[in-house]
């Protein structure tokens, strides 16, 4: 019936009576076909994690997808998925932190702060699970094979000062999926914060 309707171009009258069709029915007949429009939140999670997103650049990427017709789910489910994962290994609390002020005294205020609770166990976690894929490596012998090396390092941006260590003994040891952030505060990088 296409071809007749329209010999030269016979997928266009197609593509005009999938236009026609309600949302719903156009999601019903996508899913028949084994294609989604719909990012679950494990997915999303997954994603965001991959790409090393922070959650208000999932909102940008969020609308332009929507923009597409690609639904991400809600990022209050993501973030409740997240809290289900990092269970007891992650704790937050309100502390009280330096801040510096231009031609003033310095003043105390509270501030957001979290943290991993036992960084032995997070590290010891990390290597038994680089271990156990294979992706462990002494890089030809540069680091001693009875050994495995952390690197530590901190972080200033966006507000927040991040603490992190790195498996040294990985192949790509500065990459951002190397990076594990054990601790995370809302304040100035000072010597009187980090105490």
């Amino acid at each position: 019936v296409r071809s007749l309707l329209s010999p030269e171009k016979p997928e266009q009258v197609l593509v005009e009576e999938i236009r026609a069709l309600e949302s719903e029915e156009k999601k019903n007949i996508l899913a028949d076909a084994g294609i989604s429009l719909d990012i679950d939140a494990k997915t999303g999670l997954a994603m965001k994690a991959a790409l090393g997103m922070p959650w208000n650049q999932l909102r940008t990427l969020r609308r332009w997808l929507a923009h597409s017709g690609v639904q991400l789910e809600s990022e209050k489910r993501q973030r409740h998925i997240a809290k289900d994962i990092l269970g007891e290994n992650l704790e937050a609390e309100i502390a009280p932190f330096c801040f510096s002020r231009p031609s003033c005294d310095d003043e105390i205020r509270a501030a957001a702060y979290s943290y991993t609770p036992s960084l032995i166990q997070k590290v010891t976690k990390l290597i038994d699970e680089n271990e156990s894929a294979g992706t462990l490596t002494w890089h030809n012998g540069v680091i001693p094979d009875t050994e495995v090396w952390v690197k530590l390092g901190g972080d200033k941006g966006g507000g927040a000062f991040k603490m992190n260590f790195q498996i040294v003994n990985t192949n790509s040891p500065n990459s951002i999926h190397s990076t594990c952030v054990f601790a995370c505060f809302e304040a100035q990088d000072t010597i009187a914060n980090f105490h």
